[in-house]
């Protein structure tokens, strides 16, 4: 049986830090896909299938908030994992985060964007 591809899928609305990412992701041999925008990004979900998604929550049009809600209401999306991944690292936002359904939720004062990388891949082995 071959070993199964592990994707993400990043939800982000900075162009800048979309680059930084994908360029980590790329580096760590983790295959990516940037969505630039929270509509976007619920499209690509449903389309694409990731393993994981990574998703902020400050956002132009479609917030993180919304692209959570809709992602775990719709049956071919709701099993996926969301690990939230803003710079509103505070404990209410947390809280309000992790109960709306996402599985991690990651500050991005606190992660570089190979540390990132190497977060996710972490978080792919241990599943």
């Amino acid at each position: 049986m071959a070993e199964e591809i592990k994707q993400v899928l990043m939800i982000e609305d900075d162009s800048d830090q979309m680059y930084l990412y994908k360029v980590a992701f790329d580096v760590a041999g983790i295959p990516s896909v940037m969505a630039n925008g929270g509509k976007i990004g619920v499209e690509q979900a449903k389309s694409w299938h990731p393993k994981v998604i990574v998703l902020d929550i400050v956002m132009e049009g479609v917030d993180g908030e919304e692209v959570l809600k809709q992602l775990k209401a719709d049956p071919t999306t709701k099993d996926i994992p969301v690990i939230v991944f803003t710079n509103l690292d505070k404990k209410e936002v947390k809280r309000k985060f992790l109960a709306l359904g996402a599985t991690e939720f990651w500050g991005k004062t606190e992660l570089a964007p190979m540390a990132l990388a190497a977060k996710v891949q972490d978080y792919f082995d241990r599943r």
